[in-house]
Order: C-alpha cells, then sequence, then structure tokens
C-alpha cells in the first residue's frame, strides 16, 4: 500500500516538478535576442535656429555661396545609387545619417563650404568637440578647421565660411556667387 501511494503521489508530482527545478537556460537559449531599436540621434529641429533655405540645384547651393567660388558641385545621391560615381556622396559617419543634396563651394583662398540635407532629418553628436554661437545658430565645432551649422541644408566648412555663408542667407543684401 506504501508503495501504491508513492506511485499516486509521483504522478500528481511529476508535471510540477519541472517548474521548481528545471532551469529557464534552455528557453534563454532558444529565444532570439531582441535587436536594438535605441536611436540616439538628434532631430534635426533640436539643434536651435536652423537654417532654411531652398536647396534643389547647384544655383541654389550658389545662391547661398559667398563670393569668390572657383568650383562647384552639386549631387543628388538617389541619382548616382549604384554607379561608380556614388563616391561622391558623402559618407553616413559624416552625420551619422544619410545625406540625400550634396554641394560643395571651393573658393579663391582654397577654403571651401560644403551643404548637405539629411535624411533622416537627424544627426549624431559624435563628431563634435565643443558646441558655440553665432547669429542664433548653434556652431558645431568638429576641430580646429571644421565645422557645422545645422538646418535645410545643413553647413559644413571653416568657422569664417560657414559665417559667411549664413549673412549671405539671412541678409539677401550680402553679395553672394
Amino acid at each position: 500500500m506504501t508503495l501504491a501511494g508513492f506511485m499516486i503521489l509521483m504522478m500528481v508530482l511529476s508535471p510540477l516538478i519541472s517548474y521548481f527545478w528545471v532551469s529557464d537556460e534552455s528557453d534563454n537559449i532558444a529565444q532570439p535576442a531582441p535587436e536594438s531599436d535605441i536611436d540616439d540621434r538628434i532631430p534635426l529641429n533640436n539643434a536651435g535656429k536652423l537654417i532654411d533655405h531652398r536647396f534643389d540645384s547647384i544655383a541654389d547651393g550658389l545662391n547661398m555661396s559667398p563670393p569668390g567660388v572657383v568650383v562647384a558641385q552639386y549631387v543628388r545621391a538617389e541619382d548616382l545609387e549604384g554607379t561608380p560615381l556614388m563616391v561622391q556622396v558623402p559618407p553616413y559617419g559624416v552625420y551619422g545619417t544619410n545625406i540625400s543634396y550634396s554641394y560643395y563651394a571651393y573658393f579663391r583662398d582654397d577654403t571651401l563650404i560644403r551643404l548637405h540635407t539629411l535624411n533622416p532629418r537627424k544627426f549624431s553628436f559624435e563628431f563634435i568637440v565643443s558646441p558655440s554661437r553665432y547669429n542664433n545658430h548653434l556652431v558645431l565645432i568638429r576641430d580646429k578647421n571644421s565645422c557645422n551649422i545645422m538646418g535645410d541644408p545643413c553647413i559644413m566648412g571653416t568657422r569664417s565660411k560657414v559665417e559667411e555663408t549664413v549673412d549671405v542667407i539671412e541678409n539677401e543684401g550680402a553679395p553672394n556667387a
């Protein structure tokens, strides 16, 4: 009779034992790890006062450029996709996002400016050494020779050329290229 009681007890308890004594480790192995959806990029709208200027052609780029441009180039990334000319588009790492439109202007004084449209309108602060201000715009200092003012488009170049570009954009009477 003791043996029969023990057998009945085992049959009743055996399904419950797995809940108490089996490790969850096998469950964790079978489950794929969730992918990280963390996006630590900053929306462009959070960068203070933004540049806002039409930027659909090389003419628009020249209209924003200070005087003295000797060479200018305008690139639409989607037009170059899948071609060897794709190297003309700045890499993702420049802002931590894709660049859809790009403009370069080289000047007589051996300086340059770059104008970029970001897609999506977010950027990474990883490249910023220190921020400062110019005409209520946040100036993001990259290194001793390069800075950005964000907007549509973003302006990149030496501090003096970036500031001259802002002056041309914001003052219709300022001389431009």
